[in-house]
């Protein structure tokens, strides 16, 4: 189980039914030590597994919990720095430890 990966096997639940296996689409899924893996270089990301894995092993990682505390940490040391619209909050936070002076600009 790899939980940086976008799409992951939640090991302790698979119950080796590999019904992702043979539904997955680029067949991106393979087994080890008796659980059905992603292969993350293979999967596309199209969440197939995760709907039809019976168990719900399949999980889709979910990093927004962490996004808004790192937001909060570089709001409280950055207070002049406000983050109106963006797709992307590691962008700025890496451009802002990079260059303390970026501030993000309303298009």
């Amino acid at each position: 189980m790899n939980r940086m990966e976008p799409i992951y096997t939640e090991k302790t639940q698979c119950q080796d039914c590999y019904k992702c296996v043979r539904e997955c689409p680029v067949k991106a899924i393979k087994v080890v030590d008796g659980s059905a893996m992603v292969i993350p270089e293979a999967c596309i990301l199209c969440g197939h597994c995760t709907e039809v894995c019976p168990v719900h092993a399949k999980k889709i990682r979910d990093d927004l919990d962490e996004a808004k505390a790192l937001l909060e940490r570089v709001k409280k040391k950055h207070p002049e720095v406000e983050v109106l619209q963006q797709t992307n909050p590691a962008t700025l936070v890496e451009r802002m430890i990079a260059d303390p002076n970026v501030q993000q600009r309303r298009l």
